[in-house]
């Protein structure tokens, strides 16, 4: 176990000094069941030699009663720790207030340090959330999604309005890597895996379906918005949310890009064509 344990040994000779027959030779066989080629452990359990009791000095019983109490608290972390009770021992991630976090991101309100910062709190509520507490039993996915939802109205109520585009791509991150969220598409348009499309690219339209905003953009701009989807309204009622969104704006730059947006709103029937063809918009899970 090292030097940092060299107290134990001490406080299992102590413990030996005081009592051979029982609490250092005790724990010391605790601990080998724990870890059965401990080193302090097994040399505590064989025959003490005359070299270091006459080498080793006297040490104060205050002094041994303190350092059995350290080993005793030791021993008992490594059993939490080898059971699974790691946040019982080792401390966890305590989210910050609303308030604090906002004030945190007002000192750089940059919108890749808003994303990180909201992104690295999702996060830590969700592995906080998932820890299980020595009061409380691990929550489901359910539980700590409405924790997720609680934490969001709350930033929403204490951050400015340009943060907010930030704070749902980071809830959406979170639902997606974390709490495994599925949707209401297997595929995007061009039939790739929801899995596979990049973080940076991902948006959920509010029908729970997943797009990857490159594929859709670079669609609007090849076909400029023309379509003949069965699904037609729900998709163009995508792209009309998106363009109200500043935070896609960069996305519509091109004027392609913006005047395929805009052609979306007319009743069609039939199939996408193109290079998307096939697209089965709608494919649930």
């Amino acid at each position: 176990m090292g030097d940092d344990n060299s107290h134990v040994l001490d406080a299992l000779y102590e413990g030996l000094e005081r009592d051979p027959s029982n609490a250092a030779r005790e724990y010391a066989a605790r601990l080998l069941d724990i870890d059965a080629s401990n080193a302090v452990a097994l040399n505590c359990l064989s025959p003490v030699s005359e070299e270091y009791e006459i080498a080793r000095p006297p040490t104060s019983t205050t002094k041994a009663t303190s350092q059995t109490k350290a080993f005793e608290e030791a021993l008992a972390n490594l059993k939490a720790i080898s059971s699974g009770r790691v946040s019982t021992v080792v401390a966890t991630f305590q989210p910050p207030s609303a308030t604090d976090l906002a004030r945190e991101i007002a000192k750089n309100p940059s919108p890749s340090n808003t994303q990180k910062l909201l992104q690295e709190d999702f996060e830590g509520v969700f592995e906080w959330a998932k820890s299980p507490h020595e009061k409380q039993p691990p929550l489901s996915n359910d539980q700590i999604r409405q924790r997720l939802i609680h934490r969001k109205i709350l930033l929403e109520a204490a951050l400015p309005p340009s943060a907010v585009p930030a704070l749902e791509a980071a809830m959406t991150h979170v639902e997606r890597k974390k709490l495994q969220k599925r949707y209401a598409n297997t595929t995007t348009m061009c039939g790739d895996a929801i899995e596979d499309i990049p973080r940076e690219n991902f948006y959920v339209s509010e029908d729970n379906h997943a797009w990857d905003m490159e594929e859709l953009v670079g669609w609007l701009t090849t076909r400029e918005g023309a379509m003949t989807s069965r699904r037609s309204d729900a998709l163009c009622w995508t792209i009309r949310a998106l363009m109200r969104r500043p935070a896609y704006a960069p996305w519509m730059s091109s004027s392609r890009a913006r005047r395929g947006a805009a052609r979306c709103g007319a009743d069609h029937a039939g199939v996408v064509e193109g290079p998307c063809e096939g697209f089965a918009y709608g494919a649930g899970v």
